[in-house]
């Protein structure tokens, strides 16, 4: 971590159970294939993150507080704004080019 850092990352993401609900990333693949699909994505930009030698915090559907979209997102950042953070960068997990595209090898 940067010492006196005032920027923080947000990583705000779906669980993998959560995510396979709501995208398929293979028909042919069923639900074991596209949650693998999903854990190898979350895990990736996870990694990427943690070089940027910045605090990452992750708020995933678990912990996500509020009853619209509208409400988790705000309560995401004013949970990093209250621990002292000026800076925060928004990183969805739905950002694939966020490093270098990831080559996924599974087998089910």
């Amino acid at each position: 971590m940067i010492k006196n850092s005032n920027t923080a990352i947000l990583l705000f993401t779906h669980t993998a159970e959560v995510e396979i609900n709501r995208k398929t990333f293979g028909n042919s693949i069923g639900l074991k294939g596209n949650k693998l699909i999903a854990e190898v994505l979350i895990s990736r930009i996870t990694r990427t993150l943690s070089k940027a030698d910045l605090p990452v915090f992750t708020v995933t559907t678990d912990n996500q507080i509020g009853s619209t979209f509208g409400e988790r997102f705000t309560n995401a950042f004013s949970q990093i704004f209250e621990k002292g953070y000026n800076n925060v960068i928004f990183v969805g997990v739905t950002s694939p080019k966020l490093g270098q595209f990831v080559n996924i090898q599974f087998q089910i």
